[in-house]
């Protein structure tokens, strides 16, 4: 694998960035390779910052609740990815409280934000692959989406 370009959400490459913190690009100091920001000026990757890339990795943490900046970030990189014609691999993690609960009625009409950026309940009982794989659907993206599932990993304890 020879990796030519790292992408950062909110809290930055290193998740140090303070919320809702300006997070500008930056080079990785060890190997010397551009951090875009992804939570800056730019949300969505462009053109130019997949030019060198083959394929997109995705591998952030998910709360499992729709107030989550990380999960608007994957819904613009695959959006992004799509209209690039770039492959996407998401690394699904188990959610830190769970998958199976679904809880709070969806996010109203009109308070859409980065913050809350799609129609979800509160919690909304998804991993970040099953969510990504309905992401897809839902857009009718035309996408090449591989979802790396945790081996034995079960949704509730």
């Amino acid at each position: 694998v020879h990796v030519t370009a790292f992408f950062s959400p909110e809290h930055g490459f290193q998740g140090e960035a303070a919320d809702g913190a300006h997070v500008g690009q930056a080079t990785d100091s060890e190997s010397g390779i551009v951090i875009h920001s992804l939570y800056g000026e730019t949300r969505k990757p462009g053109r130019a910052m997949l030019e060198n890339v083959d394929v997109l990795v995705y591998d952030l943490p998910s709360m499992g609740v729709r107030f989550y900046t990380y999960l608007a970030t994957l819904g613009l990189i695959l959006d992004a990815a799509a209209e690039n014609q770039k492959p996407v691999i998401v690394l699904d993690r188990p959610v830190i409280v769970n998958a199976s609960d679904v809880e709070g009625g969806p996010l109203q009409k009109g308070f859409e934000s980065f913050v809350g950026p799609y129609p979800l309940p509160v919690r909304y009982g998804q991993t970040t692959g099953e969510f990504a794989g309905l992401y897809v659907s839902e857009k009718d993206l035309d996408l090449d989406l591989t979802v790396i599932r945790l081996k034995d990993y079960r949704r509730t304890a």
